[in-house]
């Protein structure tokens, strides 16, 4: 949460970040733009991304293996 913080600072400054993840709480800051590099670098939302699904069906279920 720090380091959104920390970006969004910077952000509103001018700053650009290209940022390589999985994980979904970075994925889901606001300004972002997510791009799909599987699918040609095409931007994707949040709650299309692989990890957003995979986190959502765990939490959704969390006792189901």
């Amino acid at each position: 949460m720090g380091l959104l913080c920390l970006i969004d600072d910077l952000v509103k400054r001018g700053s650009q970040f290209i940022i390589a993840t999985h994980s979904p709480i970075l994925i889901s800051y606001i300004n972002g733009e997510i791009l799909d590099l599987n699918n040609h670098f095409k931007p994707i939302k949040y709650e299309d991304t692989e990890i957003y699904k995979t986190y959502k069906m765990y939490l959704d279920r969390p006792y189901q293996v």
